[in-house]
């Protein structure tokens, strides 16, 4: 979702439009997208590391505290079983298989796919679905697989640890009721992505309904594995989907861009 990288983007272009000269008003938004879009890849994962770094660090802060790690201990499933310690958690002690995680990634992954096939049909068939990509495609720019990769690993990780592996089995605890934390959550989860237009509310429900599916998985299968896989993958290819449909070149007449090539 990158929910931070690209609010933060949209900010500082709106941001740095405010110092332009209001005869040029129309075409100083278009114009910072580019010169970020050329520039901005590395600045953009760079920020996401630090960013998703941080979101981590919050996230494994606040099961250090409850002192629960079963679901972080799980993606360190390998080939053979293995019994958590009991000063890891005070669940039952759980066996982990590495069949399981082969399994976990394979739900993941299909899951996944899925839901890329679903929102790049769905979007392009809704006004604000048009709207989000063509305004995402301008913020991110050209990416190649591997920057997309980079961001949807860091995104999917850090935000999965932090809603599904941290904040839903700590609020299910809380309340005694898994299902209702799962829909909180979930609903939480759909408020940190939203923007500053009306078109931002495909992706707010969007991400309220893959809350809800990935937080579904959460309480069927346990772990991190499952849930980052699907978040990684959706993102990846949505990532790179959006990317290209961003402008490869100028926008022509645009004064700024002259500007700067003559």
């Amino acid at each position: 979702m990158l929910w931070s990288i690209s609010t933060g983007l949209t900010s500082n272009i709106k941001a740095k439009n405010r110092c332009f000269d209001s005869s040029n008003s129309r075409w100083g938004f278009s114009s910072e997208i580019h010169m970020l879009s050329r520039d901005g890849v590395t600045g953009m994962i760079r920020l996401a590391a630090v960013f998703y770094g941080v979101t981590l660090g919050v996230a494994a802060f606040l099961t250090f505290l409850w002192g629960r790690w079963s679901d972080w201990y799980a993606i360190l499933a390998s080939s053979e079983s293995i019994d958590l310690p009991s000063w890891l958690s005070d669940y039952p002690t759980l066996a982990i298989h590495g069949t399981q995680a082969v399994e976990d990634l394979g739900i993941g992954l299909v899951i996944g796919l899925g839901l890329v096939v679903f929102s790049q049909w769905l979007s392009p068939r809704l006004k604000w679905g048009q709207q989000l990509t063509e305004e995402f495609a301008r913020v991110f720019g050209p990416m190649g697989w591997g920057a997309c990769f980079v961001l949807a690993l860091l995104s999917g990780v850090a935000e999965e640890a932090l809603f599904r592996t941290t904040l839903q089995p700590m609020l299910a605890r809380g309340i005694h009721s898994p299902i209702l934390s799962w829909i909180l959550v979930s609903l939480l989860f759909g408020l940190v992505h939203t923007g500053p237009k009306r078109h931002y509310m495909i992706w707010t429900v969007f991400a309220v309904v893959f809350g809800l599916i990935v937080g579904g998985l959460h309480l069927w299968r346990g772990g991190l594995l499952v849930p980052a896989t699907v978040h990684i993958t959706v993102n990846l290819f949505n990532l790179k989907w959006i990317a290209n449909h961003a402008p490869k070149k100028p926008i022509p007449d645009d004064p700024l861009a002259s500007q700067q090539t003559t």
